[in-house]
Parts: structure tokens; sequence; C-alpha cells
């Protein structure tokens, strides 16, 4: 199934089957049990499946999921690779594949791009090699935020934290104590962080 790891393919077939027998869902120590899978995989399996809109917990009850998969509730967000010389970020060279995504956790007024995570400068504000960024269309970033951007003359996408522009020239800062601090007057700001989602 698009985007679904096989541990969240396994989980998700299981609340399917007893939803389908209209069965109280099983617990996380329960679904560890009948996959074999750990119950830490378990327990962020079941995270990615609700961030990426396929269940959600029915409020107030225990133990009782419910399947959202079929209530269109979902959005295909557009995954960016390395930007082509001279070419709108968004034009189709750059484009990957798609990752699906729960409405509810975007806003409306934006739109979205994602972008796979390459290496370790952003580990101390929790994020790590591979997991996948989805970032709002903005250019005008505020001290804090954490953007996607070009630098230089490199027109792959980079993540970093914005610290200030001074005299033309703007500062980013790796969230790594072993990487130094970026400055260079021709930063190009494409969006900023909303979410972050890891496969397991």
């Amino acid at each position: 199934m698009k985007n679904l790891s096989k541990n969240q393919q396994k989980i998700l077939e299981i609340y399917k089957s007893y939803c389908n027998e209209h069965k109280p869902t099983p617990s996380q120590r329960e679904i560890a049990n009948i996959t074999g899978i750990t119950l830490k995989r378990v327990n962020e399996a079941i995270s990615a499946l609700k961030i990426k809109g396929f269940i959600s917990n029915n409020k107030g009850k225990s133990r009782s999921v419910t399947l959202t998969e079929n209530n269109y509730n979902v959005v295909d967000i557009p995954i960016m690779g390395e930007i082509a010389a001279g070419k709108p970020i968004f034009c189709e060279e750059n484009f990957e594949t798609n990752i699906t995504v729960s409405s509810f956790l975007l806003d409306k007024r934006y739109k979205y791009f994602a972008l796979k995570i390459k290496g370790d400068s952003m580990i101390e504000a929790g994020i790590f090699d591979k997991d996948i960024a989805i970032l709002k269309e903005y250019k005008i970033p505020k001290k804090g935020d954490i953007v996607a951007c070009t630098v230089g003359d490199n027109y792959e996408l980079t993540l970093k934290e914005y610290v200030q522009t001074v005299n033309g020239i703007m500062e980013l800062k790796p969230r790594n104590s072993e990487y130094p601090i970026i400055r260079n007057k021709n930063i190009v700001v494409f969006g900023k962080l909303a979410l972050i989602i890891r496969e397991y």
C-alpha cells in the first residue's frame, strides 16, 4: 500500500480485520504478540498510521480505533529532490514521488511539499537521516523557523534553522554542534517545516 512500511501494513490489516468483524480493536501489546513486532515499533507504526490519516482514535473509548482510509481525509504531497539549475522548484524535473498525509494536520491556507532528509545536521532538533519533512510554501522566515532552502550554487534543498539576515547576508544554523553556522548572500528560502514523518 502506498507510503506504508511493512509494519504499518501489517497493523492496518489487523485493524481492518477486527473492524470488519465489529470486534474491539486489540491493544498495542496484543498487536505486538500477534505480529512479533516489538512494542516500541508497534507504537511508532500506529503513530505513523494516524499521521498519514489511515486510522484515528475514538475519543472516550479505550482500545477503539476507527479506519479513516476511505474517508478521503488525506492529501498527496510531492516529495521534491534536487533542484534543477534555472528551473522553478516545483517543475516536473524536481519531482520524485508523493507521500500521503492526513489533511487534519495541514493548514488549508498553504500549499505543501516534502523533502527527504539526508545526513545528521539537524539531529539536535529531533530530525534524522531518512526522515521526511513536510513543509509549507513560505518565503520570509522568522528567527527560529526551520526552513528548506538552497545555499549558493548548490541547487539541492537543505533544512536548517533560520537565525537572521544582516546587510543582505542570511545566517542559518545547523542543529548539530559539530557543524558550522552558514552565512551567505545567495540563500533562497522555499518553505517552513510543518511536521516530520519517520518511516519504521
